[in-house]
């Protein structure tokens, strides 16, 4: 793009009484201002306004954004393929979990905020991932519409809310408690005696409450992604291309190798 700029500073139209700025010594009214002419020597590069001795410039401009919302989909890609390692553990599923959630927010921020207004944003930005998600769908006019409630969002808004668990860390709600089957004590007329070997012997059972733990299944980490890529392929084919290739390099990043 040429962006012309002008080197010197401009004037504005005078008033009635003031000395033309051709330079003739006649006040304005009675020299240029009657025939609304340019005064000699200038030329207007606006409503009322005049340079002299105009030099214009050109420079060339060029926009480019930083991909992060491509970055951690491919993070979360990478994450959910590791996932489904033989091997893959807690571990690979925790940041399954958290890439995904963070792909989710800044994937929707990019997509929502160039079609709303500037001031409208600033209140929108405080919303929840799923509620911009929503908003979005009703802006490209989505059929059917995302909502909370309904797959796939509803699965999507489960993920969000186990990574706010995962971050927002709560130590007496996630003690784990296992206890063994019970072994009868037997009274030997001196009081009671049970077999130690045979209590410590016996099969356990996890008797709290689910817990973040619980969630950290490599088996399922799948199930975290998959919802955010349905939502995000039903969306990319109702949005407009930009000057970025937003849809494009999105496209890519759903299809770039992981493994």
């Amino acid at each position: 793009m040429l962006i012309p700029t002008f080197m010197n500073p401009t004037i504005k139209r005078p008033s009635t009484y003031q000395p033309c700025p051709c330079g003739s010594g006649k006040k304005y009214k009675f020299c240029h201002r009657k025939d609304e002419k340019t005064p000699r020597g200038y030329i207007e590069i606006g409503p009322g306004l005049y340079a002299h001795d105009v030099q214009v410039a050109a420079s060339t401009l060029r926009r480019e954004e930083v991909p992060v919302p491509q970055w951690v989909l491919v993070q979360a890609r990478r994450a959910a393929h590791l996932s489904a390692a033989p091997e893959a553990g807690h571990y690979e599923a925790f940041q399954t979990i958290l890439m995904t959630a963070i792909a989710c927010e800044a994937i929707v921020n990019r997509l929502l905020e160039p079609l709303v207004p500037v001031k409208e944003w600033e209140s929108i930005e405080r919303k929840q991932p799923v509620e911009k998600w929503e908003r979005l769908s009703d802006t490209l006019s989505l059929d059917p519409p995302l909502r909370r409630g309904q797959e796939p969002l509803q699965s999507l808004a489960k993920t969000i809310r186990l990574r706010n668990d995962l971050m927002h860390f709560k130590h007496r709600k996630n003690i784990r408690e296992f206890r063994g089957t019970e072994i009868e004590a037997e009274w030997s007329g001196s009081g009671f005696h049970v077999d130690v070997p045979q209590v410590l012997s016996q099969p356990v059972q996890q008797t709290s409450k689910e817990n973040v733990i619980d969630a950290l299944d490599p088996a399922l980490a799948g199930g975290h992604l998959d919802p955010l890529l349905k939502i995000l392929n039903a969306v990319l084919d109702h949005y407009s291309e930009d000057e970025f290739r937003i849809v494009m390099s999105l496209r890519e990043a759903i299809s770039k190798d992981v493994s």
